[in-house]
C-alpha cells in the first residue's frame, strides 16, 4: 500500500498510470475489479499474486518490467518457490530490477536465473551501521527479560519504541503484559487482518501508542 501510494504521488501529473495494491487480508474481488479496470502497475505480495494467477484473474504475459523489492527478506520468509512460480509467468525479454539489503547465495541465484547481463549497483558500505545510531545491549536470564524491559521503559518517560519478538504468541503475550501494567502498548503480527494492522500502525504513527510489540515479518510488511 505504501509503495502504491508513492507511485500515485510520483505519477499525479502523468496520464495513464494506474497502480493497484494486491495483498492478502483484503477483499480479493475488489482487487480483481481494480485490475480489470485497466491497472498497468501491480504492487503485490507473492501469495496474493499467485492466488490471482490461479484464478486466471491476472495475465503477466505482457509484463515489461519486474521489480523484486527486499528480495533477501522475501527469500528469508520462504517465498523462493512463490517467486519462481511468478517469474515463470512473465516474458523472457522483460527487464528485471532487484533490490536487496544483502546479496546472499539465494539472492544471487535468483539474479543469475532471471536477469541477463545484470549490472550490480552498491550503495553504502558493507555491514556499516548508521553513525547516528547508538547500540546498547543487556545480557539477562530469560526469566528476567520482562523486568529488564520494564526498567528500560520506566527509565525514559519519552520512550517511543518497537520491541521485536520471535513468535506471534510472544508478541501478543508481551503486549498484554505491558498493557496490564499500565503501559501504552499494542501488538502487530501475522494473525491480524490488514485492517487491524493498519489500525495499530495508525495509532503508532500518531504517537498515541508508545510501544509497538512486533514480529519482524509483520513489522516489515506494515511500516
Amino acid at each position: 500500500m505504501q509503495i502504491t501510494g508513492d507511485i500515485e504521488g510520483f505519477a499525479k501529473h502523468m496520464k495513464g498510470v494506474k497502480p493497484v495494491a494486491v495483498y492478502g487480508g483484503a477483499n480479493i474481488r475488489e482487487q480483481v475489479r481494480s485490475i480489470q479496470r485497466g491497472a498497468n502497475i501491480v504492487v503485490a505480495t507473492p501469495g496474493r499474486l499467485l492466488d490471482l494467477l490461479g484464478r486466471e484473474a491476472i495475465d503477466l504475459g505482457t509484463v515489461q518490467t519486474v521489480v523484486l523489492d527486499e528480495a533477501d527478506e522475501m527469500l528469508n520468509m520462504g517465498f523462493q518457490e512463490d517467486l519462481t512460480d511468478i517469474l515463470q509467468n512473465t516474458p523472457e525479454d522483460k527487464k528485471t530490477w532487484l533490490f536487496s539489503a544483502t546479496m546472499g547465495s539465494e539472492v544471487r541465484s535468483i539474479a543469475k536465473r532471471y536477469m541477463r547481463d545484470a549490472v550490480e549497483l552498491r550503495i553504502g558500505e558493507r555491514n556499516a551501521a548508521a553513525s547516528s545510531i547508538q547500540h546498547q545491549y543487556c545480557v539477562v536470564h530469560a526469566r528476567d527479560r520482562y523486568a529488564a524491559l520494564r526498567r528500560i521503559i520506566d527509565a525514559d518517560p519519552d520512550l517511543f519504541a518497537i520491541v521485536f519478538c520471535r513468535t506471534k504468541h510472544e508478541t501478543q503475550e508481551l503486549a498484554s503484559a505491558l498493557i496490564k501494567d499500565g503501559h501504552s502498548a499494542d501488538a502487530i503480527h501475522g494473525d491480524l487482518s490488514q485492517a487491524q494492522r493498519d489500525h495499530v500502525m495508525g495509532r503508532y504513527r500518531a504517537r498515541s501508542l508508545r510501544l509497538l510489540i512486533a514480529t519482524d515479518v509483520a513489522a516489515r510488511g506494515s511500516m
